[in-house]
């Protein structure tokens, strides 16, 4: 592993070598530090030690501010001074040369002001990696929350130096690229004169702008400032795990000439994650009393519901190899599976066929297209739209999740209970809605889908240790310092052995099991103990369900102060008295004991999944998000076994009555609960992302 001290003064900038981070003297103070035996045994203290590393740490930030402001200053001037020539230039007579010159001009402070932006960039590196070294040796004197802002406002010395605090620099940063915009539109006249309508549709983006997005970029995630839903969406949508068009950055799609997706098709496959969701929970409110209805028992709605996440286990891995060729043709596979499915659905009543039904609810699992939809995400955005889109998509997911239910308790209320007709009763009616909806995506599918053409990945120059070349075509290696800025870890080691990815994933399993434990039974719960019937509990579920987005929300607040680690033990310590509220401990069992458990556990399951998934997107290698079994996949595999799993556990509790169900069901998810937050406990040392430090 690279000395981070080496590498701090093999990619400073050599005229502003003084100016940089003594990262080896913080270092050095760090390991005068006595350790904890010392401390102990009485003959030494950490006390001088801390404050000497304090004191020279407040010295060097200082040092660093003070230096970035002057800079800073020298680029607005600069800056300033040739806006006011570019201005003279355009309002008089241009000759080439003077346009050269002021290219040159232009030029130069961009490349001062890249130089600066890669300055923070490393020095603030630094500071984080000294900072975690610091607290890792003294963890009762921890500093990184005082100076990183994680459990309130960065200390004042550091916030001019973070990416979503400082408004000046990104000031610079538009005005030059106004600035180069405006040149080359006086520098091709006749280009505009020939597009009139978009004179700047055939200007080649500036090389240098590029290389400046790029840094700041990348300053901002070395800054810890990324915001929590871009985060949490990168493991909940699966959208930077999907494969080796993540490794790209914004300056490869824009030089790619990448074709942006039509609004409709963007569209299209945002309407088949809605679709899938409201199909997989409109059978909910009524599959205990179809079950009923063809002979078997009201605990079989567990089995029911569960064939479609058992069918999705196997179709995720099939549409991820089938994505890399097309996306109509999956979704056009996927769509009829959903279409024929609830056909089936819907006429096992009429033939009086729980293998229909059951069938029928295989081929929805088929259906679920939601790895399609999260691969097309990742494929057609830039990585700047995919936060956006990804936000979206998981908008879309819970819409659809409420809306299922919503439309069974409709069906349950506009479909007589007394009608003789077979085909449509209010348990099989569901099916034939379904299946027209499928029907008519399916039309808009075939005619208005289109591919979106694949990312054109163009050949990056290598350097012999395989990193690609930096920004700066002057010696510096920039780019290898940033390749793990992200806190990501570059071993190869087994995934079993990989603390933090194995327990994200065992987190992620727990969190749908019990989700699903409570989804799958509540139509037959609430029928048991308080005789709702479908068109009641469709529309709790539907409440429940809206409660998701306000959950992520509240969750992205509190990520401002808090580590991932500390929310998902909070969570989980929330999860686990949900768990509990709901067990029924005498006979009268109240509908407000059920209401407040179940809300308890559908709030902290799916803000659960927020922290958990930002921390797994964080501490994969690289490595382990190429090709079609990378960990987006298995990240998804394990939370479709989860939801098979709770169903099926569903039908075995209540396999000898449903008086057994509740408290079966609830009392195994209270003990797998309580034994996860157990290890979460013990590994919580763990659960951080992992720099490359030395």
């Amino acid at each position: 592993m690279v000395n981070f001290g080496n590498k701090l003064v093999a990619l400073e900038h050599k005229p502003w070598s003084d100016y940089y981070l003594d990262y080896a003297r913080l270092k050095d103070i760090l390991e005068s530090i006595p350790d904890e035996e010392q401390v102990q045994q009485g003959t030494a203290t950490q006390l001088d030690g801390s404050f000497e590393f304090i004191h020279v740490l407040n010295r060097e930030v200082e040092k660093i501010l003070l230096f970035f402001l002057q800079e800073q200053g020298e680029i607005a001037a600069s800056l300033a001074d040739c806006r006011r020539k570019h201005l003279g230039l355009i309002s008089s007579s241009t000759s080439s040369a003077d346009l050269d010159s002021l290219q040159t001009l232009y030029h130069e402070i961009a490349l001062h002001l890249l130089h600066l932006i890669q300055y923070v960039d490393l020095n603030v590196t630094g500071i984080r990696k000294i900072l975690k070294k610091h607290d890792k040796q003294l963890p009762n004197q921890q500093l990184a929350p005082i100076y990183l802002g994680r459990r309130g406002k960065p200390s004042i010395l550091l916030q001019p130096l973070l990416a979503d605090n400082d408004d000046s620099l990104n000031g610079l940063v538009l005005v030059l690229e106004t600035s180069l915009r405006e040149l080359k539109q006086t520098n091709h006249k006749s280009m505009v004169q020939l597009n009139r309508e978009n004179p700047y549709a055939n200007l080649p983006t500036d090389a240098i702008v590029l290389q400046i997005r790029a840094a700041r970029r990348r300053l901002q995630q070395t800054s810890d400032f990324v915001q929590f839903l871009a985060a949490s969406l990168m493991m909940s949508s699966e959208v930077s795990l999907m494969g080796e068009e993540e490794e790209e950055d914004d300056t490869t799609d824009e030089k790619a000439g990448q074709t942006k997706p039509s609004e409709f098709s963007n569209l299209l496959n945002l309407l088949s994650t809605f679709l899938y969701m409201t199909n997989y929970y409109i059978v909910a409110p009524s599959s205990g009393t179809y079950a009923e209805k063809l002979g078997g028992s009201a605990a079989l709605s567990g089995i029911i519901i569960g064939m479609t996440p058992v069918a999705a286990l196997v179709s995720t891995v099939l549409y991820s190899w089938w994505t890399s060729y097309s996306y109509k043709a999956a979704l056009i596979f996927a769509s009829s599976c959903s279409l024929i499915g609830n056909v089936l659905y819907a006429t096992g009543l009429p033939y009086n066929s729980l293998a229909l039904v059951m069938l029928g609810r295989l081929l929805n699992g088929f259906g679920s297209a939601r790895s399609i939809n999260r691969r097309y995400i990742a494929d057609t955005f830039s990585r700047s739209q995919r936060t956006a889109a990804s936000a979206a998509f998981v908008t879309a997911g819970a819409l659809g999740m409420a809306a299922g239910p919503a439309v069974a308790s409709l069906l349950h209320l506009t479909v007589s209970d007394s009608s003789l007709n077979l085909y449509w009763q209010v348990e099989n009616s569901v099916g034939w809605f379904m299946a027209v909806a499928w029907a008519v995506y399916l039309v808009c599918l075939i005619m208005y889908f289109s591919d979106p053409h694949k990312k054109v990945h163009l050949a990056s120059p290598k350097s012999e240790s395989g990193e690609k070349k930096p920004l700066l075509t002057n010696g510096e290696s920039d780019n290898n310092r940033l390749r793990d800025s992200g806190g990501m870890q570059q071993q190869d080691n087994p995934m079993w052995r990989n603390i933090p990815v194995m327990t994200t994933f065992w987190l992620y399993f727990v969190l749908k099991l019990v989700l699903e434990c409570l989804l799958s039974s509540t139509s037959t719960l609430t029928l048991f103990y308080f005789g709702w019937r479908g068109d009641i509990s469709g529309v709790y579920m539907a409440a429940l369900g809206l409660l998701m987005l306000p959950a992520n929300f509240v969750v992205a607040y509190f990520s401002k102060s808090y580590f991932d680690r500390e929310l998902i033990m909070g969570l989980q310590v929330t999860m686990l008295l949900g768990c509990l509220i709901i067990l029924q401990y005498s006979y009268n069992y109240s509908i407000a004991q059920y209401i407040v458990g179940s809300v308890i556990i559908f709030v902290s399951t799916n803000a659960l999944e927020g922290p958990n998934m930002s921390l797994l997107s964080k501490t994969i290698p690289k490595s382990w998000a190429k090709g079609i079994f990378n960990i987006g996949l298995l990240a998804t595999e394990a939370g479709t076994l989860g939801r098979a799993v709770g169903d099926v556990l569903l039908t075995a509790c209540g396999e000898e009555g449903l008086q057994y169900l509740l408290n079966r069901s609830m009392g195994t998810m209270s003990l797998l609960s309580f034994v996860t937050l157990l290890v979460s406990y013990m590994v919580y040392d763990h659960l951080e992302p992992l720099d490359n430090d030395d």
